[in-house]
């Protein structure tokens, strides 16, 4: 039996369920397969049950509709093949709320939760849900139900908190999903061909817009054999190599893209390097070389002649092009100047340094030199690109550069931290173009890459929506590239919860904070910090749920909310109450965690009583809606497009 597991990839869904099991049967036909082990889908899943979800989805009015999927949730209809989903910028975010962790949205159809790693058969499959937005990335998730119009705008914004947890993986995994794109993923494409077909991209790429800062992290972290977004609406693959690896062609797959079609050229050795403290005398090179001692001698003489003249006449050669008055010249750039000086009565010699500008400064320039390093190790003195300078605040600028890192590693937390994005008002935030307005750097301490992730490439894939231009569905054949230690290849893949990850949500569940706008996020502590606490989690997990046979995902699916009722218009102001979802809490007693989602009959009375939380008087949905992972167009969240 092959050991490669038959897939179908999903764009974003928009909820066109029952067009995509149709066509998911009609693509098998045609690779003559008889079955698929899972379909996976990019996000903008929709999964309304009832009109009251959608009055929390992010979707004007005149777009709202019900979709497909509350047959799905009433057992109206039965998925016929296990579905995985991702969260978008389009879904019914209160629904989403409950089963943070992941869960069944319907029979058959598992939601990732906002970030996971999950097993199916051989496959190791992680995900994060919800898009990039800068302004966002740091809080907390603030917001529960009641929702007002803010809310419903941020809810689908991924948290630093929640890509922090994977970035704490320290095994391979298989498949990388994300509803945003990774960001500057088009770069290791066919982006000619790309920005052909979508002409708006081009600038965003350009300046380093394209995509989530978020996603390419966990990308460049788990280095999964595969990956799989959604959210711009068009096709696009590519296969990209991690560190350097060099790409070489492979013999085509009838069941894989052509734009797969590459796998990691063989690494060359590394020759030793030449220790240049060490000379070799003439004898030593004619007592080398081949001949008699007179032969010997007379090459070593001729070579140096040789390589003498080749020396003065590039020497010629350079002094004539620096002599040359059509040669452009470059503006001189700052320098230091020092001296020493004799201070006190001991005559105590101190040496003096000053920067000395030798161009005059333009006093109304603004300056954009305060951007951190980039992670190419750049010195902090270059001038920062759009990319760089994407959000950083004042504040954060000083925090980077003014203080040395010495200093800066012994003030308390709440200095040492970055500052927070938010220090604009909206009203002036949402006037400022976008490469003032998002943050291009994370505050995440540096990381070391852990040994045993050693995959070499990652295969992407990009897809369209149902009634799209591009193609939104395609079937490929996944091979695992994971440790297969202890797995039973046995169709059908049942889901199973994957003993690291849950060693991973144990330690983080208590930095949570849920429905608390003034919160602060817990200060990274950074990879070293948590390893302790996860490698003891990872012994407790191996007791507790390994050894006791609890790894496979119960379907505990539970209808919590009414079914669609037909009277209800789905343009209804009537927002829903909130449902806490017992597939939570059976998770949360099962890696002994406390369930911060659990809400009482009263409690919840009590939140429907007091209302939404008043809306700041300057917001503006249309400057917040989705865009396309960081551009200054918000055309996704809200048009005709991004349906």
């Amino acid at each position: 039996m092959s050991s490669s597991l038959r897939i179908a990839a999903v764009g974003c869904g928009h909820g066109a369920l029952n067009e995509i099991y149709q066509n998911v049967s009609i693509e098998m036909a045609r690779h003559s397969w008889d079955n698929v082990d899972c379909v996976i889908i990019g996000g903008d899943f929709q999964s309304l049950r009832n009109s009251n979800d959608a009055t929390c989805i992010s979707v004007p009015s005149k777009y709202k509709s019900m979709g497909d999927f509350h047959e799905y949730y009433s057992g109206a209809r039965t998925a016929p093949f296990l579905t995985i989903f991702c969260g978008g910028n389009h879904e019914a975010g209160n629904y989403l709320f409950e089963l943070y962790y992941g869960g069944w949205v319907a029979p058959n159809i598992y939601y990732l939760g906002a970030s996971n790693v999950l097993r199916l058969g051989p496959l190791r499959i992680s995900g994060m849900s919800g898009i990039w937005k800068g302004y966002d990335y740091n809080k907390p998730h603030h917001e529960r139900l009641p929702y007002n119009a803010e809310d419903v705008q941020s809810i689908y914004h991924i948290r630093e908190v929640d890509v922090r947890k994977l970035l704490q993986v320290r095994t391979q995994v298989d498949i990388g999903l994300s509803h945003d794109w990774p960001r500057a993923i088009e770069k290791s494409g066919n982006s000619a061909a790309l920005f052909n077909k979508k002409k708006h991209l081009r600038d965003d790429s350009i300046h380093g817009r394209l995509g989530s800062q978020a996603a390419r992290q966990v990308l460049d972290r788990l280095r999964p054999a595969y990956w799989f977004s959604a959210h711009l609406h068009t096709r696009f693959a590519l296969t990209m190599g991690h560190n350097g690896t060099t790409l070489q062609k492979a013999d085509p797959s009838c069941d894989e893209p052509k734009e797969w079609c590459y796998t990691a050229a063989p690494t060359t050795p590394v020759k030793a390097k030449v220790n240049l403290g060490e000379r070799t005398s003439p004898s030593q090179v004619i007592s080398n070389s081949p001949g008699n001692e007179q032969s010997r001698l007379s090459a070593w003489q001729s070579s140096g002649e040789t390589i003498a003249a080749k020396e003065r006449a590039d020497a010629e050669k350079r002094r004539a092009e620096f002599n040359d008055p059509s040669r452009p010249r470059a503006a001189p750039a700052n320098f230091q100047v020092t001296w020493n000086e004799i201070k006190g009565e001991d005559r105590k010699v101190v040496a003096t340094h000053q920067s000395v500008a030798s161009q005059v400064q333009n006093d109304d320039e603004i300056d954009l030199d305060c951007s951190s390093p980039s992670a190419s190790g750049s010195p902090p003195s270059k001038r920062a690109t759009p990319a760089e300078m994407d959000g950083l605040s004042e504040k954060q600028a000083i925090m980077d550069h003014s203080i040395p890192e010495e200093i800066r590693s012994k003030l308390p937390a709440s200095l040492a931290q970055a500052a927070p994005v938010d220090l604009v008002p909206e009203a002036i935030r949402s006037k400022l173009p976008a490469s003032l307005t998002q943050p291009a750097r994370d505050s995440t301490p540096k990381m070391g890459h852990p040994e045993a992730i050693q995959n070499r490439i990652t295969k992407f894939l990009a897809l369209d929506k149902p009634r799209g231009h591009d193609s939104y569905l395609e079937l490929v054949e996944l091979n695992a590239v994971s440790d297969q230690a202890n797995t039973d290849f046995q169709r059908p893949f049942r889901l199973q919860y994957d003993k690291e990850w849950l060693a991973i949500t144990r330690v983080f569940a208590q930095d949570l904070e849920v429905g608390e706008p003034d919160a602060r996020v817990p200060f990274n502590k950074g990879e070293a910090g948590y390893l302790q606490a996860i490698q003891e989690a990872e012994a407790w997990v191996e007791e507790n749920v390994v050894q006791r046979g609890k790894l496979d995902i119960p379907y505990n699916f539970v209808r919590v909310a009414p079914v669609f009722d037909q009277s209800v218009p789905v343009t209804t102001t009537d927002a829903p109450p909130e449902f806490p979802n017992p597939q939570t809490a059976a998770f949360c007693e099962l890696v002994g965690i406390e369930n911060k989602f659990a809400l009482s009959n009263e409690e919840c009375a009590a939140r429907v009583a007091r209302g939404a939380r008043p809306t700041r008087s300057n917001f503006n949905p249309a400057h917040r809606r989705g865009a396309r992972g960081g551009g200054r167009r918000g055309g996704r969240g809200g048009g005709p497009r991004g349906r």
